[in-house]
């Protein structure tokens, strides 16, 4: 994993792009403290999956069971629904 600050990238990008392709991450800072990285296309793609994925397992689990929820048949449901409108 390469570390380069942001000016270089801009001046450099078509070679910061090579080395990316080529399979190497590369950290871009600015005022030297980390700002991005520059991944592949496939890695990227798996890495918003995985983010994504792993949000959603949390959203899941922050919802508390209603048990009473649970009870409600499909008639309750029509009648709640037509109840709202």
């Amino acid at each position: 994993m390469k570390t380069l600050p942001s000016r270089e990238v801009q001046n450099n990008f078509g070679q910061v792009a090579n080395m990316v392709i080529g399979g190497e991450e590369v950290i871009v800072t600015q005022y030297n403290r980390p700002t991005l990285m520059i991944v592949s296309y496939e890695i990227g793609k798996e890495a918003m999956r995985l983010y994504r994925a792993e949000q959603m397992i949390r959203f899941m689990q922050s919802m508390e069971t209603n048990k009473e929820a649970e009870e409600l048949t499909m008639e309750d449901i029509n009648r709640l629904v037509h109840e709202l409108r």
